[in-house]
């Protein structure tokens, strides 16, 4: 990735995490329906790509997560 947009990526990112994590509040129900939706009976890992809540949310079930972001804050 060219390091003159990761650095804008980034600060843009940094600077409006606070209004996604309001946007996104009402996401809460979906990711808690989705997490709910895996087996829990099949062990399986799972690729959270621009992670954040709902891989969490996956892992407090019990589930092996791996979350992939460019941005360190947003793992």
């Amino acid at each position: 990735m060219d390091e003159s947009y990761y650095r804008h990526t980034t600060g843009w990112l940094g600077k409006w995490a606070w209004l996604y994590n309001f946007i996104a509040l009402p996401l809460t129900g979906i990711r808690n329906k989705v997490s709910g939706m895996i087996d829990s009976k099949v062990k399986i890992k799972i690729l959270d790509v621009c992670t954040g809540d709902t891989g969490i949310c996956i892992c407090e079930k019990g589930f092996d997560v791996v979350g992939l972001d460019f941005m360190n804050s947003r793992i």
